[in-house]
């Protein structure tokens, strides 16, 4: 294999490198795009982040740090709705060649090195293209939580636009360890086509793996592994609400649009890390925290824990763990309008069997919130980070977050498999996949 030039099979026939296992859903290569390096010569300079808890105003002050920042490939027009200019400047960056095709179909092998509470990880996964859906019409990716619909039609709406898919549904393959060993393995073998250190200090390494020996062990490695999504539930959604809606117009990517881009990772790799997601609320006055809790009582043994100032990520983050360090299901609510964070304990008699943590604060915390301050499920925010729920506290008076742990990968895991949901926003699966590493454009399967 050479990392650069691509397969040492000299037809790059993949397609019939791979297995044709009759009921298979199989991982695809595919010819991604990429940034012409002529053009673009510090790649570092153009990676994104997903748009997860990125405002609009933040993404477009992001995307005005480089002319080509991959950013601007996600963003909307100011109403919100539509693609125009993403759309406009995807056609043109193609034209000019700063987005190149590859020569050759391939898979493409990403390691990214990152450090987390003063550990470091290398977390090593795949990217390739799937089919939306087997041969009998079911699901080729099984969901671990559910969606907001808004989001699903801005995720569909920019697919449509640009007839293309501008970032990787993040999944997990519960592949036992041996996808992770053997992308070691392939990973010593050559050069990468990318090797960066970004402005966070966090290095990427990809591969184009278009060797036809290593395409099929590849492919029998990942073989009758389940996929579960980790993060992108909402562009699985969209890509499958898409491709219906092209086979109804016989649209001319019906095709193309019936498989989309994924970044695989196994399930034994120690670079995966769940981190809890954080509810954020405004409108908590004093005698509405009061109500929340009195609600709360119903199912929940409820204790003030301590004065929430002075208030700093470290300090949250003390009196959390020393909450949650008591035996049974805790929740935590930290109050600006009252000024203390205070522990509700779940009481045993209501629990259900079986239920995760973040289950029963949907039931018997955030649903007695939102009636007291009569909001809908859109009107709650999300926050993985504790710096992000101090900001959010000391930006207004009514400010009050819920704060969770995360759950474990396992439980996650075996939920999607069971096909019981979570309540949307359950998990943050840390780091996730960046954007502008490459893409994939129907016109070019």
């Amino acid at each position: 294999m050479d990392g650069r030039t691509g397969a040492t099979c000299p037809e790059h026939d993949v397609t019939e490198a791979v297995p044709r296992l009759h009921g298979e859903v199989r991982l695809l290569p595919f010819r991604a795009l990429r940034y012409n390096p002529h053009y673009v010569a510090q790649l570092s300079a153009i990676l994104g982040p997903p748009d997860d808890f990125r405002s609009h105003r933040q993404a477009r002050e992001l995307g005005r740090m480089h002319p080509y920042h991959s950013i601007w490939l996600e963003l909307p027009d100011e109403d919100e709705e539509h693609f125009r200019e993403a759309q406009q400047r995807f056609m043109r960056w193609r034209a000019e060649n700063i987005l190149v095709e590859d020569q050759h179909p391939g898979f493409y092998l990403y390691a990214h090195h990152y450090r987390r509470l003063g550990s470091a990880y290398r977390r090593l996964g795949i990217f390739g293209i799937i089919p939306v859906q087997d041969e009998t019409s079911r699901p080729t990716l099984l969901p671990h939580e559910g969606v907001m619909p808004s989001v699903v039609a801005r995720r569909l709406a920019l697919r449509q636009a640009l007839n293309a898919d501008v970032s990787a549904i993040y999944v997990v393959a519960q592949a036992e360890g041996r996808l992770r060993s053997t992308l070691e393995d392939l990973s010593t073998k050559a050069e990468p086509l990318l090797d960066i250190h970004d402005t966070k200090g966090e290095r990427h390494q990809l591969w184009a793996i278009t060797d036809s020996v290593a395409i099929r062990l590849l492919t029998q490695v990942l073989a009758n592994s389940p996929f579960v999504i980790a993060d992108g539930h909402h562009r699985y959604a969209a890509a499958r609400a898409d491709w219906h809606a092209r086979r109804s117009n016989n649209d001319r990517y019906v095709s193309a649009s019936g498989l989309v881009l994924v970044h695989v990772v196994d399930a034994a790799d120690p670079g995966i890390q769940l981190r809890p997601i954080h509810r954020l609320v405004r409108g908590l006055t004093a005698e509405r925290v009061q109500a929340v809790l009195a609600a709360c009582r119903q199912y929940c043994d409820v204790f003030e824990l301590s004065p929430l100032y002075p208030l700093t990520a470290e300090r949250l983050q003390h009196t959390l763990a020393a909450a949650q360090s008591v035996h049974g299901v805790i929740f935590v609510l930290a109050s600006a309008a009252t000024q203390h964070v205070y522990a509700l304990y779940q009481s045993t008699a209501v629990a259900v069997p079986n239920e995760l943590e973040v289950e029963r604060c949907e039931h018997f915390v955030m649903e007695p919130l939102r009636r007291v301050l009569g909001l809908s499920p859109e009107a709650v925010g999300y926050e993985p980070e504790l710096e992000g729920v101090v900001r959010h506290l000391v930006s207004d008076p009514t400010a009050a977050a819920v704060l969770l742990r995360p759950p474990q990968l396992a439980d996650v895991l075996a939920r999607a498999q069971l096909g019981r949901l979570l309540p949307p926003k359950s998990t943050s699966f840390y780091p996730k996949v960046p954007l502008g590493l490459l893409f994939r454009a129907f016109d070019v399967d």
